[in-house]
């Protein structure tokens, strides 16, 4: 259903995750696929939020293929730690592997902590589709890279 946009109504810079493999840091220098999109937020947004298109089915049925979801970019250092992560949904760039379901270097997926090191930092993460057709996809962190 159409709603036009109210006075709250922001504009966001919009990708597709599938078309992104600049990666999200290069999205700036990237063709936006559909122009702006209004959205109008339940929450206060800033420059660092962006408009993406969801690409597959492993997230429905609440985020169905097609989707366009509003994410925020975390540049390197500044995310939140690992185990603040755990249970929410976040989009992960594939260093080392493809997303099994369309090949590309960004999926959607549940971030939950599996094993944490001795330190108390995070050792091995599963990645959880939320539709109970899909896998998960387990990840060990080695210096910052996956295996």
């Amino acid at each position: 259903m159409f709603q036009p946009p109210t006075s709250s109504a922001q504009p966001r810079p919009s990708t597709s995750l599938a078309a992104a493999a600049g990666g999200l840091a290069n999205r700036r220098r990237q063709k936006s696929l559909a122009g702006p999109r209004s959205v109008t937020p339940s929450t206060p947004l800033d420059k660092r939020t962006f408009v993406a298109k969801v690409v597959g089915h492993s997230m429905e049925t609440l985020i169905p293929d097609g989707s366009w979801a509003l994410f925020r970019l975390f540049p390197g250092g500044a995310a939140p730690a690992a185990t603040a992560l755990d249970g929410r949904r976040v989009v992960v760039q594939l260093r080392e592997a493809a997303d099994p379901e369309h090949g590309g270097s960004y999926t959607l997926k549940r971030w939950h902590v599996v094993k944490l090191a001795s330190d108390g930092g995070v050792e091995e993460v599963e990645l959880r589709p939320d539709n109970p057709d899909f896998k998960p996809m387990r990840m060990r962190v080695l210096t910052g890279r996956s295996e």
